[in-house]
Formats: C-alpha cells, sequence, structure tokens
C-alpha cells in the first residue's frame, strides 16, 4: 500500500505523470529514501526496487520520508528543493510537500525502536540524567530544542511523554 500511494504521490503531484519507459506503462520515479526507525529504510527500499513503482537512488531529487509510530506509517514526498526558483529563501531549499499520507500497518514484532537502536548518544545521556537527578520524563509534552537526531525526543517518548514538539533551526 505504501509502495502504491507513494509512486501515485511522487508522479501527480511532481507532474511526471504521464512519463512512460516506452512501453506505455508509466516509467519509474527516482527517488531517496529515508525511514525511521532505519531499520524500515532498507525494507522500504527493497520493497520500491521490486515493484518497479520507484528506483531508489541516494542522489534523486524526489525525497520520500518514512516513519513508523504508533502502529501506522506516516509518508512525506516532496522535490528536495529542486523544484524552488530561489535558492537563497529558507521555503525553498526546504522543497515543495509534493504529497502526505498515513498507512496503518505493522512492522514484523516490532513497535518501534529499541534502547539498542537509540538514534544517538543523547537518548542515553538523558536517560543517565533524569535518573540521577530524580527527573519525571513521563509528561503530557516536552520541547526538545535542536532536535538533530533525536535522541532527546526517542528518549521522552518512551519514557511516556505524550507529546514531543522537536525543534531542529
Amino acid at each position: 500500500e505504501i509502495v502504491r500511494r507513494l509512486r501515485a504521490s511522487a508522479l501527480s503531484d511532481s507532474g511526471i505523470n504521464g512519463a512512460s519507459g516506452g512501453s506505455g506503462a508509466p516509467a519509474a520515479v527516482a527517488v531517496r529514501v529515508q525511514g525511521f526507525p532505519k531499520a524500515i529504510e532498507g525494507t522500504l527500499v527493497e520493497l520500491l526496487g521490486e515493484s518497479g513503482a520507484a528506483t531508489p537512488q541516494p542522489r534523486a531529487s524526489l525525497l520520500a520520508c518514512v516513519i513508523y509510530m504508533y502502529g501506522a506509517f506516516r509518508v512525506g514526498v516532496t522535490d528536495g528543493g529542486t523544484a524552488s526558483s530561489s535558492a537563497s529563501s529558507s521555503s525553498s531549499r526546504a522543497g515543495q510537500r509534493l504529497g502526505a499520507f498515513t498507512v496503518e500497518g505493522g512492522v514484523e514484532g516490532r513497535t518501534g525502536p529499541t534502547a539498542d537502536e537509540a538514534v544517538s548518544r543523547a537518548y542515553y545521556k538523558l536517560r543517565e540524567v533524569a535518573a540521577r537527578c530524580s527527573l519525571k520524563l513521563d509528561v503530557a509534552h516536552a520541547v526538545d530544542i535542536g532536535a538533530s537526531p533525536g535522541g532527546w525526543s526517542v528518549c521522552l517518548v518512551s519514557s511516556g511523554c505524550l507529546q514531543v514538539t522537536a525543534v531542529d533551526p
């Protein structure tokens, strides 16, 4: 389902809907894939390649971001800033959003990243500080300023925080 909707979103919104590979069938679209947790990225690249719907390429101008959380896949597609005319504005560098959708599903035997797959050492640092200072991380809302690569956000959510707003300027 993700592969089908990803292809439809990328083709229709990027204006290349009529492209074909000579056989009358639409040509495969070159796309970069980013996934979280990282383990789903390889599976998605494999599925895209097998389906013929898209050709995963690390330097493709279309970018598909797939995040698995709370039992669903959130997918966003962007042109990565290549369709914008002014490279100086921050909105052009961010790229044009070509589509977004949610697909209910699961990752075989998993519900999200484990502590062994922490995004960064920051995950462990926050857990240690919380333990040493008796901090409660199971709050309703937290803000993670400078969130890249997301270790604190993952730590907060896995510790019971209901909502984390991540800001990475």
